[in-house]
């Protein structure tokens, strides 16, 4: 498992260095944004008793209230 996770970690990994140099091949910038003000209540229900169903519900929810992202 652990190698398998690890796998997949350095593939996501792969492809924010991907997409950053694409986005800036296409003229734009990147902003790195460290500050997420929803990881608390992520990490609360992610941390919970919740079930799964519940957790992904949840997950939609709060995209669908997120504004949509700009490019600059």
């Amino acid at each position: 498992m652990k190698a398998c996770l690890s796998m997949v970690a350095d593939r996501e990994f792969s492809h924010h260095d991907i997409f950053k140099r694409r986005i800036s091949e296409l003229g734009y910038s990147w902003t790195e944004n460290s500050e997420d003000p929803e990881s608390e209540a992520r990490l609360q229900v992610n941390d919970s008793d919740m079930p799964d169903v519940e957790e992904a519900r949840f997950a939609k929810a709060r995209m669908a209230q997120r504004p949509s992202p700009t490019i600059r």
